[in-house]
C-alpha cells in the first residue's frame, strides 16, 4: 500500500520498527503518522527513556503487533491460542500474548516500576478471569519459586480485584476496586499501575488500597509478563476477552508523568480511530 506521508516526518527512533515490517508501503498512513507522533510526544514529555517496552499494537497483523518498538530486539510478543488482530488492536477470544519480559527484572525496582495497557472492552463485558498485563504466580504450596505478581487485573468473575495487583515484601497488596464497587466503572481507556503504589485510568487516580496475599516475586521466579492471560502453577489457566490498544512496560512516574503519558496515548488512539473514550 503506497503511502503519501513523508518519510522526513517520521520519527527515527521507529525506522527498525517498520524496516522490521516490510517498510512504510505495508502501513497505512494515519498509522505512520499516528505512531510517530505519539513518539514525539513521549520523548518531548521526557518519558521516552522511563520505558523497557511499548507495545502499540499497529500494522493489523500478529507480525507487527508483536513488535517492542523501544527495542525491536527485545521482548517480542509470542501469541498462542485465538486472537483477532486489526486496525482495533488485539482481540482475544480465549488466547494471550507472552511478552517474554522476565517478572524477576521489576523484583528489585518494585519502587520505580510501571505497567500499563489501554483497554477498548466494558467492564460489564468481561466474564472471563484474566489480566490485562502483567503475571499472578502463586505457588505457594507447589514451587515457592514461581511465586510472584504484578498485574492490571481486569475480571469481575472471581470476586477479585479491579486494578492493579502486586507484591513486594513490606506491602501485599492491590489498589483498585472490588467486584461489588464496579458496576458504575467501565474500565476503558489507560490503565497505569506504578511504583507498587496506585493505580490510574485516563490520568486518574482509580480505586483504593486493598490488603490482598499475594505473595513476594521469588528471585528464581521463571514466569514472564502476559497479555490478557492469567498463569497460575505451571500453565495459563484463563484469559480476559478484551479488546487490547496498547501495553507498555518500564520504569516508574510521577504523578505529571501520569498525566502526560495518558494524554500521548489517547491521543494516538484517536488519531488511529480506535478511542475507547
Amino acid at each position: 500500500m503506497k503511502t503519501n506521508f513523508s518519510s522526513d516526518k517520521i520519527n527515527v527512533l521507529l525506522r527498525p520498527f517498520f524496516n522490521q515490517n516490510g517498510g512504510y508501503r505495508n502501513f497505512r498512513e494515519y498509522e505512520i503518522r499516528s505512531l510517530s507522533e505519539l513518539v514525539d510526544k513521549l520523548v518531548g514529555y521526557n518519558l521516552w527513556s522511563k520505558f523497557l517496552a511499548i507495545y502499540p499494537f499497529v500494522g493489523r497483523t500478529a507480525n507487527s503487533h508483536s513488535f517492542n518498538i523501544k527495542d525491536i530486539n527485545q521482548y517480542k510478543i509470542t501469541w498462542t491460542g485465538t486472537l483477532t488482530h486489526n486496525n482495533f488492536g488485539v482481540i482475544s477470544g480465549g488466547g494471550w500474548g507472552d511478552t517474554n519480559f522476565p517478572l524477576v527484572l521489576l523484583r528489585n525496582n518494585l519502587n520505580n516500576i510501571h505497567i500499563s495497557a489501554y483497554n477498548r472492552t466494558s467492564l460489564s463485558q468481561s466474564t472471563f478471569d484474566g489480566r490485562l498485563i502483567g503475571v499472578n504466580s502463586l505457588n505457594i504450596l507447589t514451587n515457592y519459586r514461581e511465586a510472584g505478581a504484578q498485574e492490571l487485573n481486569f475480571t469481575t468473575a472471581n470476586g477479585g480485584i479491579v486494578g492493579y495487583v502486586y507484591s513486594e515484601y513490606s506491602n501485599l497488596g492491590g489498589y483498585g476496586y472490588k467486584q461489588s464497587q464496579v458496576s458504575t466503572v467501565t474500565g476503558r481507556g489507560l490503565m497505569v499501575g506504578t511504583n507498587c503504589d496506585k493505580c490510574y485510568l485516563n490520568g486518574e487516580v482509580f480505586g483504593e488500597w486493598q490488603p490482598l496475599l499475594p505473595t513476594p516475586i521469588h528471585p528464581q521466579c521463571p514466569r514472564r509478563i502476559l497479555l490478557f492471560a492469567n498463569r497460575y502453577e505451571t500453565s495459563v489457566t484463563s484469559a480476559a476477552r478484551v479488546n487490547l490498544a496498547f501495553g507498555s512496560i518500564g520504569y516508574g512516574f510521577s504523578e505529571t508523568d501520569i498525566k502526560n503519558f495518558s494524554e500521548a496515548v489517547e491521543t494516538f488512539q484517536k488519531a488511529m480511530y480506535r478511542s475507547a473514550l
